[in-house]
């Protein structure tokens, strides 16, 4: 039960009505369960992630700032905002998780750089589209730069070859998550470029050349 006080302490979202009771107590008898050692690490993991999970609200608030300067459809500008938000909170969620593990306090994340391609040379009009997508014919020399900074975060951050991660606790190994980020970027990102008809050998060049 103890482990249950400090959690409504901690804040941690176990009232959320989309999480199963029984899971949610199931989790917490994990972590108690896991040896201080695997909770130090697993708890940095997930400070890490609240960290990145705010560096992508970052990159949102960009983007709903240039719609505003330049224009933008409703609905896209809808969607942009609450991403904002949606990150922030989950931001929240990864260091309320990270406290839990460690047994102590986790800070807000620090300040640091938005991770957005320099797109310096581009028109101010046409950054946000290159941060989103189409502008068929323009943007397919950019997609290198967008994957430089949208992947290898993920990639270098994977860990060192052979790690095993905690993936009862959400912390994947190095493997499984290097294959991961390169088959979204394969199977969900260009091919949803090339749906658009965007052409994106420039892209898979960058992938098969850096993404190893």
């Amino acid at each position: 039960m103890k482990g249950r006080d400090t959690d409504a302490a901690h804040g941690l979202p176990l009232d959320d009505p989309s999480i199963d009771a029984i899971d949610a107590i199931d989790a917490i008898d994990a972590i108690d369960a896991t040896d201080a050692g695997a909770r130090e690490a697993i708890g940095r993991q997930w400070q890490e992630r609240a960290t990145a999970e705010l560096r992508v609200a970052s990159m949102f608030s960009v983007i709903a700032r240039e719609f505003f300067e330049n224009g933008a459809d409703a609905t896209v500008m809808s969607l942009v905002a609450r991403a904002v938000s949606d990150e922030v909170r989950h931001a929240e969620i990864c260091r309320l998780l990270a406290t839990r593990y460690l047994g102590r306090d986790v800070a807000w994340p620090p300040p640091g750089p938005v991770p957005l391609p320099n797109h310096g040379t581009a028109p101010d009009g046409l950054r946000p589209t290159l941060h989103i997508t189409d502008v068929r014919s323009k943007i397919a020399g950019w997609l290198p730069r967008i994957l430089e900074a949208s992947m290898l975060p993920w990639l270098t951050g994977a860990g060192a070859d052979g790690y095993a991660g905690f993936p009862a606790h959400g912390v994947a190994s190095s493997a499984t998550t290097r294959e991961v980020v390169k088959s979204t970027a394969r199977e969900v990102i260009l091919v949803g470029f090339e749906q658009l008809g965007v052409d994106t050998s420039s892209a898979h060049a960058w992938m098969q050349a850096h993404a190893a």
